[in-house]
């Protein structure tokens, strides 16, 4: 069964064309994706040279390089591990706008964000979200879309709660809900 348009098999220039053959194969070759969570931390073995760029916002608002990954509580280290088994040959970014606390959010996701669109990243993974509706995620949302990147983020666990900004309608919104039963995901 074929799922797109013979001709996007004949335009290998172009970018949707690369992210079939991308999903195809399953490696994740060529795909540059932005992690925006705790950080992702060095000293994990199995990520060992796959982290490409770590960086941090600052409680200032602006966005600085690091040498060396570090995370805060390891959500953001397992998050790049379990992208990293999926797609094995990506290029990963790490941008922590989460700190000590996880009730950072707000300000830094959004900073967070903009610096992730702005890098041209292929996918931005933002694996926390807030139940706070925020116009700045809105618009970053569209400014993605609009340049053909890619956000997933994570839907609130709570199906009672919705979650900012995977409940936009040009955001994949990822439920990982009860490992009990199966994994769920929607989009629109």
């Amino acid at each position: 069964m074929r799922t797109h348009p013979t001709w996007l098999n004949r335009m290998p220039d172009s970018k949707e064309a690369r992210w079939r053959r991308q999903l195809r194969f399953g490696t994740g070759r060529g795909v540059r994706i932005g992690l925006l969570d705790t950080g992702v931390a060095d000293s994990v073995p199995q990520l060992g040279g796959v982290i490409r760029s770590h960086h941090s916002v600052t409680n200032t608002g602006s966005v600085i390089s690091n040498r060396k990954g570090e995370d805060a509580i390891g959500h953001g280290t397992a998050c790049a591990w379990i992208v990293h088994q999926h797609a094995p040959e990506a290029e990963l970014h790490s941008v922590r706008v989460i700190g000590d606390s996880p009730r950072e959010r707000g300000e830094k996701l959004i900073v967070g964000l903009k610096f992730a669109i702005e890098q041209r990243w292929d996918v931005i993974n933002v694996s926390l979200g807030t139940t706070k509706f925020q116009d700045g995620l809105a618009t970053l949302a569209d400014q993605a879309a609009a340049g053909g990147i890619v956000i997933v983020a994570a839907a609130n666990n709570d199906p009672e709660l919705v979650s900012f900004p995977a409940a936009l309608s040009n955001v994949i919104g990822v439920d990982a809900g009860s490992f009990v039963r199966s994994l769920a995901f929607r989009y629109d």
